[in-house]
């Protein structure tokens, strides 16, 4: 975790608390095969980026890996999870995870979908 300070209006200074993680998956202790690059800011997760090799999609992985960003989240006082991701990067597993659409727009051919979850009751 870093502390850094941001000049605002009128001389200003907001205190900023930021930490960025990641949670990789590995072949015995070795190869990268995937992970999630998260960051903790302002009582929330941001998902930045998920990625698995084509080998282990559609085992769950992805899923627990953003159960377990989730987890580390709450742990550090986070109350909601914000994600874009792609209309081709398989948004319906946001939606599975109880992820909300909050706006969608189009770029391109394709579309960037945000997502927000509530974290805590």
């Amino acid at each position: 975790m870093f502390k850094s300070s941001i000049l605002a209006s009128k001389n200003t200074i907001i205190e900023e608390n930021i930490e960025e993680f990641c949670i990789m998956v590995r072949r015995n202790n070795k190869a990268i095969l995937g992970g999630i690059l998260c960051e903790i800011k302002n009582e929330s997760l941001n998902i930045n980026t998920l990625w698995l090799h084509e080998s282990i999609r559609g085992k769950n992985i992805s899923r627990k890996l953003i159960e377990e960003s989730e987890i580390h989240a709450r742990k550090n006082d986070c109350y909601f999870s914000r994600v874009s991701t792609a209309s081709f990067q398989a948004p319906w597993l946001y939606l599975k995870l109880g992820y909300k659409k909050i706006s969608e727009f189009k770029f391109g051919p394709h579309k960037t979908i945000c997502y927000k979850k509530r974290l805590t009751n």
